[in-house]
């Protein structure tokens, strides 16, 4: 399955949001999640003591949308890919929906990473209600090895990030247990096995979770957030964490994201506010945060995804709305603020969000998944801040999805968990 071309409605500059601008700043280049590792402070606990190593194989191999045009005008859409060629061609959105991969328990979580070192990315699902990780294999050509599970004692996983924490050259892995009230490290043993490193507690009970440097000392740190808390620790460059500065957030916070919103090579924190009509951002000093700033929002946000879409060379922030959905775009100004919200209408039930280079064109594309609506559309990013709407994919019940690149061309593929039926299915792009 190649791509079609859908009509050229545009996703962009269309209303501004009547709650208004707001006086901050923001900038950054266009990646979707930067990342990048503190000391073990207070560690003890269950040992998760486990070895995953590569297992036997297993092959894993429409659209709603955007109905108004901006007053800004589109650029109109690119002309029509030619898909199925076999060339990564700039300006193509050609993409094929994989078999869905049984998994169990049910994924509610992903990350992804060369835990082997073998140029192939693995995937790592979390689920919240069994205490075990799953590990697929990776085999560079987008098809996945058979989930081979690694048990976390009584750790049940909430969210994880994939990263290399212990400063060694080997990705390891981090978890949310929000149960424990903690944030659980496995250091990888140079083979692509993960073994037990640590607890380390956060403040209330931790659901979301980003990585970043944030102290600037080369090595990856963590945020973890409950609903009204933020717990901020700092990696050790060991797999371990120290915990540094516990963060107030208002509005039920939940999707984090660490970015560089004013240009001073520091990441600053951005929180979504999912019962408030606001998105916060906390100013990186130092490696410490300063006070939230609110930035008005047409309504409670559930997802976030950053990048610069107009190309001005200052960050952007994407935001997911489901009453109304919409998706809008906070458009930023360099030095932390934003303009007003301009948001504009998808179809029903949205869950997930996504901003990335889909087709190797240099241009920040946008993927929306839809839950009941069941399906995955993709829009071709334009350069000003607005999208065409491309091509659509029907998918059963998704829940989530996480941005990867599985089949070794260089284009990014979209992971899907489709929770309901303990699946995961991949989107390859197809040149």
């Amino acid at each position: 399955m190649g791509c079609s071309d859908l009509p050229a409605e545009a996703i962009g500059s269309g209303a501004a949001s009547s709650s208004g601008s707001d006086s901050s700043t923001a900038a950054s280049p266009p990646t979707t999640e930067p990342s990048d590792s503190a000391l073990d402070d207070t560690t003890t606990s269950d040992s998760g003591a486990a070895s995953t190593t590569p297992g036997p194989a297993t092959d894993s191999s429409s659209s709603t949308g955007p109905n108004e045009d901006s007053s800004s005008g589109d650029t109109g859409p690119r002309p029509t890919e030619a898909c199925n060629d076999g060339i990564v061609t700039s300006g193509e959105l050609c993409h094929v929906l994989g078999p869905a991969i049984a998994v169990s328990p049910a994924p509610d979580s992903v990350a992804t990473g060369d835990l082997d070192q073998d140029g192939a990315t693995d995937v790592v699902l979390g689920s919240e209600d069994v205490p075990e990780l799953q590990v697929l294999w990776g085999v560079g050509n987008g098809n996945l090895v058979a989930p081979q599970l690694l048990h976390t004692a009584e750790a049940t996983v909430h969210d994880l990030v994939v990263e290399d924490f212990s400063n060694d050259g080997w990705p390891d892995l981090v978890f949310t247990d929000s149960a424990g009230s903690r944030l659980v490290s496995y250091a990888n043993d140079g083979t692509g096995g993960l073994f037990f490193a640590g607890n380390y507690p956060t403040d209330l009970a931790p659901i979301h979770i980003t990585v970043g440097n944030i102290d600037g000392d080369g090595i990856p740190d963590v945020i973890a957030s409950a609903n009204v808390a933020a717990t901020v620790l700092h990696g050790n460059g060991l797999a371990g964490f120290i915990v540094e500065q516990a963060l107030v957030l208002t509005n039920g916070n939940n999707w984090l994201s660490l970015q560089d919103l004013d240009l001073d090579l520091q990441r600053d924190l951005i929180a979504v506010n999912q019962s408030g009509n606001d998105v916060s951002t906390f100013a990186n000093i130092g490696g410490m945060f300063d006070v939230a700033t609110d930035h008005s929002t047409s309504a409670g946000p559930i997802e976030i995804t950053a990048g610069d879409v107009d190309q001005d060379g200052f960050l952007d922030i994407a935001l997911l709305h489901t009453n109304p959905p919409t998706v809008g775009l906070l458009r930023g100004d360099g030095s932390g603020g934003f303009m007003s919200e301009e948001t504009t209408s998808v179809g029903p039930s949205p869950v997930d969000i996504e901003l990335t280079d889909l087709d190797g064109d240099g241009i920040l594309d946008l993927a929306v998944l839809h839950g009941s609506g069941d399906q995955l559309a993709l829009y071709r990013g334009q350069g000003n801040g607005m999208f065409a709407m491309g091509p659509g994919f029907a998918l059963e019940a998704p829940s989530s999805m996480h941005v990867t690149e599985l089949n070794g061309d260089g284009v990014p593929d979209l992971l899907i968990l489709r929770n309901a039926d303990s699946v995961v299915q991949v989107l390859l792009s197809d040149p």
